[in-house]
């Protein structure tokens, strides 16, 4: 069925054309906007607590880092801060003052209006929507009396401290999703096989080379264990241009155990331009992704997760390009569109289409001790543990030129299948699964995977 056919107008978001501010680079200051008269609406104790917080933090890092920390956001366009239930603190900034729209590359451009909404998607028996803690507990106050949610006309940014930066060497470090960036372009060759026993990306996941203007799937929700931090864990999906060149560029969404974050199940997105050497980043740690929701907060963590035999909660993601400004916009739960990368940022490419769709699990392996690490995928079971007790991705279409959404029929790509494995197939009843793919495992075993 053509996608078109299927949309129903969502809610427009309201947004000034104009772009307050100047254009800021990720790691330099820019000088205050004086015909904004937003900053008057900073509660003094939470201007107290970002000025404070931001003195304090950087004196245990390197200039690089202290000046990103000191002027990434900038002090006039946070309206509102808060200490999040999970622990972390978030930044209610500006939707049109915040760093990515301040950036070179937005210059002149109004944000983007998203596309309609597509139908949603009901979900099976036995399945639940995945919910942030942060969403949970919107209606508190912190400690200090603030409420715990950002108002519309302001976006939730998770506050990166020095304790954040400092596992790294360099900020780039920080920015890289892994240590070894060029064995991620690599890895999406079909059939990719990692020699035994290598530090760097272990997968369990399919690739299908396809052109496309997006994907979406339904996330099943987990927290494997990590071994060390310098580890992670991940499920999720890719849209890729360029597979397995230089010039490989990608938008990607899902959840994130560990490097460079913690032992939280949070959710991310991630981009590059070119094959992860010098672009890319999480979330909105650098300017990238410009994001239009209120209430979805990148970086925070999941407070519903799936247990064994019990509860399996699920997170509808999709990534569309817009049919009138190419920019890359990702859909939450089918219903909430949280925000986009714009075009403009694709050089090789991917603002026409992309060439490649994935999904699936990934492990950064750091070879704790000289061997494997026991770092788990998904939930620690293998593919063959099955519906509760196996991590799975299901009802996986890819959306081709004229906007119809396609069912996949991929080519699996797994580093080791004694480590981590898949098993996908189909199921056309109409319950919800349409094509699927089970993934994870354990990891190390002495015998196996050593």
């Amino acid at each position: 069925m053509n996608r078109i056919a299927k949309w129903v107008l969502g809610s427009a978001i309201i947004l000034s054309p104009a772009l307050l501010g100047m254009p800021l680079s990720a790691c330099s200051a820019a000088p205050p906007d004086e015909s904004s008269n937003k900053t008057s609406q900073i509660s003094t104790s939470n201007t107290l607590n970002l000025t404070s917080t931001l003195a304090n933090s950087t004196a245990a890092v390197d200039a690089e880092k202290q000046n990103y920390l000191a002027n990434y956001v900038r002090a006039d366009t946070v309206l509102h801060s808060f200490h999040a239930h999970e622990g972390i603190w978030i930044d209610c900034v500006d939707v049109n003052r915040q760093p990515s729209v301040l950036a070179p590359q937005m210059a002149g451009k109004a944000i983007d209006q998203p596309p309609p909404l597509p139908a949603p998607l009901p979900l099976p028996p036995g399945h639940q929507w995945a919910r942030q803690d942060v969403e949970d507990h919107a209606n508190e106050v912190d400690e200090n009396g603030s409420v715990r949610h950002c108002d519309p006309g302001t976006i939730p940014m998770r506050r990166t401290t020095a304790a954040d930066l400092q596992p790294f060497a360099t900020l780039q470090d920080f920015f890289a999703k892994g240590p070894d960036r060029a064995g991620l372009a690599t890895s999406f060759k079909p059939g990719y096989q990692a020699p035994p026993s290598v530090s760097g990306y272990e997968f369990a996941r399919e690739i299908q080379n396809v052109t496309n203007w997006g994907f979406q799937s339904f996330v099943n929700i987990w927290n494997p264990s990590l071994q060390v931090a310098a580890d992670h864990s991940i499920s999720q999906i890719w849209v890729v241009n360029n597979c397995c060149t230089a010039n490989l560029e990608t938008a990607e969404a899902g959840w994130i155990v560990g490097n460079p974050f913690d032992t939280h199940t949070r959710l991310f997105v991630y981009w590059t331009d070119n094959n992860y050497q010098s672009t890319g980043c999480y979330n909105l740690s650098c300017t990238g992704f410009v994001q239009t929701n209120n209430s979805v907060t990148l970086g925070a963590s999941f407070g519903t997760i799936s247990s064994q035999g019990g509860a399996q909660y699920d997170v509808e993601l999709s990534w569309e390009k817009s049919s009138s400004t190419s920019n890359w916009w990702l859909l939450w739960q089918g219903s909430t569109w949280l925000g986009y990368y714009p075009a403009s940022q694709y050089t090789h490419g991917m603002a026409t289409q992309a060439s490649t769709t994935g999904f699936g699990g990934e492990v950064l392996n750091s070879e704790p001790g000289g061997r494997h690490t026991t770092t788990q995928m998904g939930s620690g079971q293998f593919a063959s543990a099955w519906w509760q007790y196996a991590a799975y991705q299901r009802h996986l279409q890819y959306i081709d030129t004229n906007y119809n959404t396609i069912d996949v029929t991929p080519t699996s790509s797994v580093t080791n299948s004694n480590c981590y494995s898949m098993a996908s197939g189909y199921d056309g009843t109409g319950d919800g699964w349409g094509a699927y793919e089970f993934l994870g495992g354990p990891g190390y075993n002495a015998t196996s995977c050593p």
